[in-house]
């Protein structure tokens, strides 16, 4: 993602009823959902060895190190980076929580008082729909209508 992309205006969806305005993510926006990711990930790994019944110390020690290590945005070159992305972020960001996550995001933009349980309920009540606007929230639909606004060059 680059600084001076252009960011959509906010689209207007509507979830049981209420209008909620989505924004797509920024690159800040991107680097705490990656953490989030990492996480999730995180979580996962000392899940599976407990329950393969790893030594508790070797959970601990697997945890430490993973929670220090880089997460696709340092590598020797960029194929080891897509390999990094592919084999640990990509198959969180179709999870339920990830998705939840990302489109939190996209609303607590426009709507601060929401908090990540409500954007739970909401993806919870509408599944068909949630694929289409995390995809647009992480720019890759572009609303048909709306005007675009060109972000400053930092």
């Amino acid at each position: 993602m680059n600084a001076d992309r252009t960011v959509d205006a906010p689209i207007v969806v509507e979830f049981n009823g209420k209008k909620y305005k989505l924004r797509q993510i920024t690159n800040q926006d991107y680097g705490e959902l990656t953490r989030y990711l990492k996480t999730l990930y995180i979580g996962e790994v000392g899940r599976s060895m407990r329950i393969a019944g790893v030594n508790e110390d070797k959970i601990i020690a697997e945890i430490g190190r993973l929670q220090f290590e880089e997460w696709g945005v340092k590598g020797k070159n960029q194929k080891e980076i897509e390999k990094n992305y592919n084999e640990r972020v990509r198959p969180l960001m179709s999870s339920t929580e990830a998705m939840t996550y990302i489109l939190y995001i996209g609303l607590r933009k426009e709507h601060v008082e929401l908090t990540l349980e409500e954007a739970s309920d909401i993806v919870a009540s509408s599944p068909k729909d949630i694929g289409d606007l995390v995809t647009y929230t992480m720019g890759g639909i572009k609303a048909k209508k709306g005007k675009n606004v060109t972000r400053a060059k930092a």
